[in-house]
């Protein structure tokens, strides 16, 4: 059990500590996640009128996930078709 450590130790040490830099995107304009009580009062409207749109149009995966019935059913169950994968690694928790 202890030389395991070790070796893991040992391991660890002899990786550089430094990465290459990531290559630049391009994106001049990124999206930023907001949080709900951030805002406005028209953005609130916004946001709300975009999930009874979801909510009115029928479902694109309906055939493959029988309680689909709207485009905001399929955002549902992707979300949680994807949660073992995405919920669970360390850019969801930074």
């Amino acid at each position: 059990m202890h030389l395991s450590s070790l070796l893991a130790t040992a391991l660890l040490a002899a990786v550089p500590s430094s990465c290459a830099p990531a290559p630049d995107c391009g994106c001049k304009t990124p999206l930023v996640r907001k949080e709900w009580r951030t805002l406005s009062t028209k953005e609130k409207h916004e946001y709300i009128d975009a999930v009874k749109c979801l909510a009115a149009k029928p479902s694109q995966t309906g055939n493959i996930y029988a309680g689909a019935k709207s485009r905001y059913d399929d955002f549902q169950v992707s979300h949680i078709v994807n949660t073992d994968f995405i919920h669970y690694v360390g850019f969801f928790q930074a």
